[in-house]
């Protein structure tokens, strides 16, 4: 695959050369960023919604290229894209455990901010706020995500599925249809 990906670029680079090409790469580059990003949209999972209405595209304006994906500074607010796509294990970096708010209400402050206290039950250890006498925080060494891919598939089947439409729409609007 390496192989035939290096032959479509080198393709692509020449073509890019030819005048009046630059519309037919606008229009495709823009379509096909808004194929995978729809494709990616419907796999990717939703709580809130948070990570889909992130997921977007850019054309790049130098040279002929896309960048599709979850973009923005911070990735507007979902950082956990990359552990969503490709799974892996959180652990606390400054702490000795990482605490898992059970509530809305826990959720946008530290439990620093709140009166809470230490239980064990079963096994698990949690925090209670005092005050409310209610369980606040789960607290965990690690907390592991199995993947859930949403982008990489679309790109590929976006890829499989149009990539011998677009050799032919080359070869029709460049080379004559060869």
């Amino acid at each position: 695959m390496r192989a035939a990906q290096r032959q479509i670029d080198v393709l692509i680079r020449s073509l890019g050369q030819i005048k009046g090409s630059q519309d037919f790469w606008d229009e495709f580059l823009q379509r096909s960023g808004e194929a995978i990003v729809s494709g990616a949209k419907l796999r990717a999972p939703v709580d809130r919604g948070a990570l889909r209405r992130a997921i977007g595209f850019r054309v790049k304006k130098s040279g002929i290229g896309l960048e599709v994906g979850v973009l923005g500074g911070e990735h507007k607010g979902v950082p956990y894209a990359r552990i969503v796509e490709l799974g892996g294990v959180i652990k606390p970096h400054k702490a000795r455990w990482l605490a898992i708010p059970l509530s809305p209400q826990y959720e946008n402050r530290s439990p620093r901010s709140y009166d809470l206290g230490f239980v064990t039950l079963g096994g698990k250890r949690f925090m209670v706020d005092r005050v409310t006498g209610r369980v606040a925080y789960s607290l965990k060494k690690s907390v592991t995500f199995k993947k859930q891919p949403y982008l990489r598939p679309a790109i590929e089947e976006y890829r499989d599925r149009k990539f011998k439409i677009l050799l032919n729409k080359v070869f029709d609007k460049f080379m004559g249809g060869l």
